[in-house]
């Protein structure tokens, strides 16, 4: 069943409010876990007497398997349907969340960590593929890509907000049984509003196991190669070996899909106008994300020598700004071309981030720093929000879960990667000018700049306008 089959009728229209609100809550529970578990764990060491080294596993093994396991996770939404496929994720993140919440050691926590991984590589692709599966082009299509920008916001002040006042009042596992109530509510819109499928089965989504785990592994050992590198330099040893090694698997995953019969990403999506220009935007954008939000908190804690805690406080503008673009970025897609936005949005954060190159160095954080990263985070996520629906216009229904892991999968990395690129210029930055830290943290934020750049440059040269809306024909 398609948008096209749903009638328009009151009721129908309800039960698409009912899919966007599953969708919201969906992406809310994924996207606010880092930031919950970020809060947390120095609380966490400290309970389980735990090293900093080993500490860090707690958000590593979630994150490699949620990267490795995206493209598995989409493939096997379309083979399975929406309805079997988000059910399954989200039991299985819960399964996760509860068993984290109870875990009396370290080595527990960071096994259901992974499960919480492997059940949000279900959850991401299925939920956001709803988008494009069940609401017509259009408004309805654009008021739900304004929620899942309002559920980035949101996740945000969750995780600097209310994650950190569990924590200090109830403890450490209170953040793990925060998501048993919103996973619940998800669970049983899922199993009201999503129709049927057909009976299906896994087998052809897992056809291609070998290139499951080897995606899986690549995907893992490209995160800890610039975990490595972000920690220890680019000249790390440890850090170019792992990262080779990524790159050789990639290398073999490529030539294993071409010769295999039922590959993770069928030949067919390989073809899709858009896909890969959006895909490769969304990464530049994402990295370039990432190195502005570690800049600004090491300008604020280094720099301006601000409190950790005040620091979360003065970060408020990005979930302000991630919020205010929800409602408006759908406004935008209605009047002009998806690519118009996306180029208008990524113009718009590329013009704040080399704003703030010249005036961070000044220190004026509230009356010039702070509007400029408003600026730039409003643009990012309305270019993310016209990006997504750019990539995946020309996708076929039977193929938005596998394109949508696709997209994600070079978000996960391109977070951590454009994180390593900054802090490395950073690091070179006070050597080379004779600059004090200020001055450095002010210039760096060229990095994140040049990375969204190259995300409006792939938007330009790799993408052409999406078919019009009916509403604008």
């Amino acid at each position: 069943m398609d948008a096209a089959a749903l009638p328009a009728l009151p009721a129908a229209r309800v039960r698409l409010g009912l899919i966007t609100l599953l969708m919201g809550l969906s992406q809310l529970v994924i996207t606010s876990d880092f930031s919950l578990v970020s809060v947390a764990l120095p609380t966490i060491g400290r309970d389980l007497g735990v090293t900093p080294a080993l500490l860090s596993w707690v958000v590593s093994a979630n994150a490699t398997v949620l990267a490795g396991f995206l493209i598995v996770g989409g493939r096997l939404a379309d083979a399975l349907g929406h309805r079997r496929a988000l059910g399954l994720g989200l039991v299985i993140f819960a399964a996760g969340s509860l068993l984290s919440a109870l875990s009396p050691s370290i080595w527990m926590l960071i096994a259901a960590r992974a499960l919480q991984g492997l059940g949000g590589a279900l959850v991401s692709p299925a939920s956001f593929a709803l988008i494009n599966a069940f609401l017509p082009e259009g408004p309805a299509r654009h008021r739900a890509l304004g929620v899942f920008a309002v559920m980035q916001g949101l996740s945000v002040i969750i995780g600097l907000a209310i994650g950190g006042l569990l924590t200090t009042e109830l403890g450490w596992r209170s953040v793990f049984f925060l998501n048993l109530p919103i996973l619940g509510a998800a669970l049983a819109l899922a199993l009201a509003v999503l129709p049927r499928a057909a009976p299906a089965s896994a087998r052809k989504a897992l056809d291609d196991v070998g290139g499951a785990l080897l995606m899986a592994l690549s995907a893992g050992l490209l995160l800890a190669a610039l975990s490595n590198l972000g920690a220890h330099g680019l000249t790390s040893k440890l850090g170019l070996g792992l990262l080779a090694a990524a790159l050789a698997g990639f290398a073999a995953f490529a030539l294993l899909e071409r010769r295999h019969p039922s590959p993770l990403i069928p030949p067919a999506l390989l073809g899709t106008p858009n896909l890969w220009g959006g895909a490769l935007a969304v990464m530049g954008l994402i990295a370039g994300f990432g190195g502005m939000f570690v800049m600004l908190s090491l300008y604020l804690q280094n720099g301006l020598h601000v409190s950790a805690a005040a620091t979360g406080i003065r970060m408020l503008p990005i979930a302000a700004a991630t919020m205010v673009a929800g409602p408006c970025a759908p406004f935008f897609m209605r009047r002009w071309p998806l690519r118009t936005v996306a180029m208008g949005g990524l113009g718009l954060e590329v013009i704040a981030l080399a704003g703030l190159v010249l005036v961070a160095p000044g220190g004026l954080y509230l009356t010039v720093v702070a509007p400029l990263i408003f600026a730039a985070v409003f643009g990012s996520t309305t270019a993310f929000m016209a990006l997504m629906g750019l990539a995946l216009a020309r996708v076929a229904p039977d193929r938005q879960g596998a394109a949508t892991g696709l997209i994600f999968t070079g978000q996960h990395i391109g977070l951590p990667m454009g994180v390593v690129i900054t802090l490395a210029v950073l690091q070179a930055l006070p050597a080379a000018a004779g600059e004090g830290a200020l001055a450095a943290y002010g210039r760096a934020f060229l990095v994140p700049a040049v990375l969204v750049a190259l995300a409006l440059a792939a938007v330009t040269l790799m993408t052409r306008a999406a078919p019009p809306n009916p509403s604008e024909r």
